[in-house]
């Protein structure tokens, strides 16, 4: 039965008797090369330099084919000595681990191309060009990202009142004077009126709202403040009550940075 060149997966043919059984391979041939599991026995590694040979029968269609059908390799627990791994020479994808107390150096079959050492217990993934083997290493970026904490109070707010709380779960960053934070009212207070936010036992903004329900920010010093993971920031009346004032939304622009993996 003709292969494909890469994944060497049943191709069916005009002349092919049973189709439905070459169709039926190709499929189970393509579920293992993208989910499955080859656990590679390692005790034969006992020479420094012993070339594994990851199982490749090319004369068989499908089954002996084990090196194409996986994504993940395990090299089980039993070499003595380090020793090299030999894969066969097709473009392949995979994810390995070592669970040898050896080094592994993974190799192509052609013998020419560069290789890549796996030290004992390491797990990696590896790219075979079809002549080389190519560790594929990924690095965390430090990305920003919005994290915007909004409040919503619903009433006339008393003195001191405590009218919203949330826990932040990031180290969250509000910008120098809160730029970028909006608010809303439902009635505009008699006089202007304060508002104040807390990180914790500490106050670092005040918001102030006009008569005309215009919406000033400013924080302590007029710069930048990081609320830590796990602190409560809170948002407060201030000591006196307007008679007035009612329902209050405020959405505090912020961010927050997060590692994410690039290749």
């Amino acid at each position: 039965m003709p292969v494909s060149d890469i994944l060497q997966i049943p191709v069916l043919t005009e002349a092919m008797a049973q189709k439905t059984i070459g169709v039926n391979m190709a499929i189970q041939a393509m579920e293992k090369a993208i989910s499955g599991t080859l656990s590679i026995a390692t005790t034969t590694a006992t020479s420094t330099g012993f070339d594994l040979v990851i199982p490749f029968n090319t004369t068989n269609d499908l089954s002996a084919r084990e090196a194409l059908r996986a994504i993940y390799y395990r090299l089980l627990a039993g070499a003595t000595h380090a020793f090299d791994l030999i894969h066969p020479n097709n473009p392949h994808l995979f994810f390995i681990k070592n669970e040898t107390t050896q080094t592994a150096t993974v190799k192509c079959a052609t013998g020419s191309g560069t290789t890549v050492s796996l030290p004992a217990g390491a797990a990696f993934m590896i790219l075979c060009d079809g002549t080389n083997m190519i560790k594929l290493d990924f690095t965390l970026v430090n990305l920003t990202q919005a994290n915007d904490c909004e409040f919503a109070f619903y009433g006339m707010p008393e003195a001191s009142q405590v009218m919203g709380r949330i826990l932040i779960g990031r180290d969250t960053v509000f910008p120098a004077n809160l730029a970028g934070s909006r608010g809303l009212v439902g009635v505009n207070p008699l006089v202007t009126h304060t508002l104040q936010l807390w990180d914790d036992a500490t106050q670092f903004g005040t918001i102030s709202i006009s008569p005309s329900g215009t919406f000033t920010f400013t924080t302590t010093g007029g710069t930048a403040r990081t609320v830590t993971a796990g602190s409560v920031l809170e948002l407060r009346n201030s000591g006196t009550m307007d008679t007035l004032l009612d329902q209050v939304m405020v959405t505090f622009l912020a961010t927050t940075t997060v590692a994410q993996p690039i290749p």
